[in-house]
């Protein structure tokens, strides 16, 4: 692999592997028992670092199950939001903390969730991956229009004040929630998101297998200096 690629592989969700030129990092698995070992040991000994990341404990970020992959790989790293219950050997952080591992810096931001969102600095790479942050302006139901005005106001107010802490970062990948869940908002944080912060590539997730916002998403955001990947399928690599 060029010292100047990054190959990122789709896994369902919120989950990612992205792969530099030394570190190979795994970002908020989810998936099922027999999907925990299609990680095998080759994967895991494919690199001579690897890390793990998980953004918070809902579980469609978190499956403890990883942890067996120390089996394969002891000197695996685990870097954990602090919202996750202490484990033996593995890092918790909470928003605002940083530290350096294995050439690797490693900052834990907020979300408008729980946990933490992650900006990482590898290889001559910058990477955010948002865990659970977005703008979560949900499709107004039963609430009378002032309540969810009201509502709306302080989801954005928010969503913009976690993101201040990126404002001067020069963002490569980042992976950031597109949920149509939220109804027909489900966007607006994610074109915000491109538009104020412009990273060279802009990875949809938090979609399960709804692929289509994907290019919903790129074909509204037209000629955006930001590359948006559409995502088709779990195991897609780009």
């Amino acid at each position: 692999m060029s010292k100047n690629n990054i190959y990122i592989t789709y896994l369902y969700n919120s989950g990612f592997i992205a792969e530099t030129e030394k570190h190979l990092m795994i970002f908020d698995f989810c998936l099922g028992v027999s999907d925990v070992n299609t990680i095998n040991a080759t994967v895991l000994k494919s690199k001579p670092y690897v890390t793990v990341f998980v953004s918070h404990a809902h579980r469609d970020h978190f499956n403890p199950m990883i942890l067996r992959w120390r089996v394969r790989r002891p000197d695996i790293q685990y870097i954990f939001s602090d919202d996750i219950p202490e484990l033996d050997n593995v890092i918790r952080m909470r928003s605002g903390e940083a530290i350096e591992i294995n050439n690797m810096n490693i900052i834990a931001l907020p979300s408008t969730d729980i946990g933490v969102s992650f900006l990482v600095t590898v290889d001559g790479f910058v990477i955010y991956h948002a865990g659970d942050l977005n703008y979560w302006n949900w499709q107004q139901e039963n609430n009378s229009i002032e309540e969810y005005q009201i509502r709306q106001r302080k989801a954005k107010i928010a969503f913009q004040r976690a993101l201040y802490p990126l404002r001067k970062e020069e963002i490569d990948v980042a992976f950031f929630p597109v949920d149509p869940q939220i109804g027909s908002n489900y966007d607006e944080g994610a074109i915000y998101f491109i538009n104020n912060f412009s990273p060279k590539v802009f990875v949809p997730m938090h979609f399960r297998r709804e692929y289509a916002v994907c290019e919903k998403l790129r074909k509204k955001l037209g000629s955006s200096e930001s590359q948006v990947f559409c995502i088709s399928h779990v195991g897609q690599v780009f």
